[in-house]
């Protein structure tokens, strides 16, 4: 602190209890009688000792003071003692440098104060502490009393020692300045050592009792401090055990008050949070605390490359109940379209995908979720059959759909809050909104008095749809680079698949009938919702696909088993006002008709047909396959009996190869012995009859007559593999 200074410069500090004017601080300095000597600076007058000030008026100039002190103080030049040089100890850390050098300035600073204030040392520092402590300069009220005012501190110190030290107490000043003196700088790093992590209760019998607490939280994690101190008591007695620090030993302590539980459970909460979380709020965990990534799809280069869909309930009411509005969202330029819908059901699905693809075009790859709206056989099968892949998500897995369900939320923040009949999105925000009214008024109201319901879902779905198209289309996007949906859109150059037949597009998508739209024709037709469908290109005992046209329940969209061959449009004659036993004959005229016509090609072809074709052909087939195929001659013996040898003596005598004769007597066997002949084999048999055949031809050829036997054995023989196999190894001479 200065100790002398003119009237002038004291009346400009504007000090408490000070008079705020040149003249003024003239007249109290006469009237009390401060000490004062001539000014030896340009100026003149006199100057005064500041020591003779009051106290209140001396504080605020030591805080003053020791500001401009605070400012001119940097980290390399800090007001060390002569002996820090020498330190016995060095900081290891970072933190432990920087709570060094805060220490370091807050020492200095009180030095400066002490000698500025002229105070007693124990006072001193209990009035620094305070003034360091107290945020706000002061003022003085009616009373005289020093009072904080909102601003700066008391004593300015930069930012870094602040954070590192916001409060401060005598007894720290006290060491510190003891440590400095003494030249142990380094000692003001501290030497935490620390007590054991979560104080008792964390190293209480080797750390089970803090285990037991954290599987208490994660299982109930509503439980107060006192529940928890019951249920540790009873656990492990109303003793714990703990090792003294100094000596290692282990000894048993009473059970910590309800106030350490308190501080353990925040710290321990605090420090678990992400655990904590997951367990008791795994969804919530997923949204906010779980690892996520960016450009996840970064993979996706094109428009309609994959789309990704999902459902969520409006946070708006409409004036026939509460809907929901599914979204579709094209990954590559970020459009968005909203289809409104009263329940989520897969003809919303459906419907959501031809207004796309009417828009858009044809996508590549769906993503949908596996909800039964979005895996039943009917949108799979629709799906499919357009050719488009489905990507099914895993269960209770949303961020693999993460696009479209950021896209749901900027739906209902930025949309629905703006309608007649928000709701809120929690049953927090509603009962705001509820309470915006007082009871008496709400007292007896209907919901849609309540929250204001005007819009019917046509209207909503008019209203989305403009403000897809118009606001949210033309807003950029940090996912494009700062580009819009529809500057994304529009910038593509590329060929968009698209279905130029609506009604075609709509008969697909129409739903399947039935379970799985799989029909067995019976005579009868198709029977399906207590109904019969007919139509004379219905085959009995065929199976067929069949889609229902939601618009007309009178027919059936029929498809052969491949479910994408087209078949027919079956009718329900009652369905569609027309007499059962007219239509039935209607279709038996046509049935006949279509079958004439297939059958008349048929007949023509049986006329052409002679008795002898098909065993005229069947031979021919064979001795085509098997004609050329001989067999070779195998060792036989030849077998004979009385009635063979009686047998082949008769055909000799009938073939006029030898004459007939008498039988001898029996008791003469020398003259059986002596007419016998030894049998020839079968290749001199086929020999033979080749042979005979060859000269039958050849006394043909040259117009010699032949005997009609012999005509009738050719004409046979010729056909045989065995006149063929003669006449293809040996020509014309068989004796080759």
């Amino acid at each position: 602190m200065k100790a002398w200074m003119t009237a002038a410069k004291i009346a400009a500090l504007k000090l408490p209890g000070v008079p705020e004017s040149e003249s003024g601080v003239i007249r109290r300095a006469k009237r009390d009688g401060w000490p004062s000597k001539p000014n030896t600076e340009q100026g003149g007058g006199l100057v005064y000792d500041t020591s003779i000030l009051p106290l209140s008026a001396r504080l605020a100039l030591a805080a003053m003071e020791a500001k401009e002190s605070a400012a001119q103080i940097q980290v390399g030049n800090l007001p060390t003692q002569a002996g820090g040089a020498a330190d016995d100890e060095v900081p290891t850390t970072e933190v432990a440098v920087l709570r060094r050098d805060a220490r370091l300035v807050i020492t200095g600073l009180f030095r400066d104060f002490l000698a500025r204030s002229r105070l007693a040392p124990t006072l001193a520092r209990q009035i620094f502490c305070e003034l360091y402590n107290l945020a706000g300069e002061t003022t003085v009220d009616a009373d005289g009393n020093h009072v904080a005012r909102e601003g700066a501190y008391l004593v300015a110190v930069p930012a870094w020692v602040r954070k590192a030290k916001a409060r401060i107490s005598p007894n720290s000043i006290r060491n510190w300045q003891i440590l400095a003196e003494e030249g142990r700088v380094g000692r003001l790093a501290g030497a935490y050592k620390g007590r054991p992590k979560g104080g008792t209760l964390g190293q209480a019998n080797g750390g089970e009792v803090a285990t037991f607490i954290g599987a208490l939280l994660v299982h109930a994690p509503h439980l107060k401090a006192e529940a928890i101190r019951d249920q540790v008591r009873e656990r492990f007695g109303d003793q714990v055990d703990v090792v003294v620090e100094s000596t290692g030993e282990v000894r048993a302590v009473e059970m910590p008050p309800i106030r350490t539980f308190q501080r353990f459970v925040a710290a321990w909460k605090d420090e678990n949070a992400a655990l904590l979380k997951r367990e008791t709020d795994p969804d919530g965990f997923k949204n906010t605390m779980r690892i996520s990534g960016r450009g996840m799809n970064a993979w996706v280069t094109s428009p309609n490359m994959l789309w990704e869909i999902d459902a969520s309930p409006a946070d708006a009411l409409l004036t026939d109940g509460r809907h929901s509005v599914y979204v579709v969202v094209d990954i590559y330029t970020r459009r968005m379209i909203v289809l409104v819908t009263k329940t989520p059901r897969t003809e919303a699905v459906l419907a959501l995908i031809r207004k796309a693809i009417l828009a858009w075009g044809v996508p590549e790859i769906i993503r949908t979720d596996n909800g039964s709206d979005f895996s039943s056989r009917w949108a799979v099968s629709a799906i499919a059959g357009l050719g488009i892949k489905i990507d099914v998500c895993d269960p209770y897995s949303p961020w693999q759909k993460g696009t479209v369900e950021r896209h749901i939320g900027t739906l209902q923040h930025s949309f629905m809050e703006l309608l007649p009949g928000y709701v809120g999105h929690s049953v927090a925000d509603r009962k705001k909104i509820e309470a915006r009214k007082e009871f008496s008024k709400r007292l007896g109201q209907s919901d849609a008095k309540a929250f204001e319901v005007q819009l019917t879902a046509a209207e909503l779905q008019a209203l989305v749809d403009e403000w897809c198209d118009l606001k949210y289309a033309n807003r950029a996007h940090a996912g494009l680079k700062g580009k819009t949906p529809f500057e994304m859109a529009t910038a593509w150059t590329g060929p968009v698949r698209r279905i130029e037949n609506e009604r075609a597009l709509d008969l697909f998508l129409a739903p399947i009938a039935g379970k799985d739209g799989f029909k067995q024709v019976t005579k009868f037709g198709i029977k399906y919702d207590q109904a019969d469908f007919r139509h004379f290109a219905l085959v009995p005992g065929t199976r067929v696909f069949c889609r229902h046209d939601p618009a007309d329940m009178g027919r059936l969209v029929v498809y052969e088993e491949d479910k994408v061959t087209f078949l027919c449009v079956a009718e329900c004659a009652e369905r569609l006002g027309k007499d059962p036993g007219e239509a039935v004959r209607e279709l038996r005229v046509a049935q006949k008709a279509r079958l004439d016509a297939e059958v008349a090609p048929l007949r023509r072809e049986i006329a052409r047909m002679k008795p002898r074709d098909m065993i005229d052909r069947t031979l021919e087939v064979a001795r085509r396959d098997h004609g050329t195929v001989i067999a070779l001659p195998k060792r036989s013996e030849t077998h004979t009996s009385p009635g063979l040898d009686g047998a082949a003596e008769a055909a000799r005598v009938m073939d006029g190869r030898a004459p007939e004769r008498t039988r001898e007597p029996e008791s003469r066997p020398e003259a059986r012995i002596a007419h016998f002949e030894i049998p020839k084999t079968e290749i001199q048999l086929k020999r033979e009859r080749y042979a005979r055949a060859q000269a039958i031809e050849t006394a043909t050829d040259e117009g010699r007559p032949v005997s009609a036997e012999d005509a009738v054995w050719l004409a046979r023989y010729v056909r045989t593999p065995e006149y063929q196999g003669f006449a293809m190894t040996y020509g014309a001479s068989a004796e080759a």
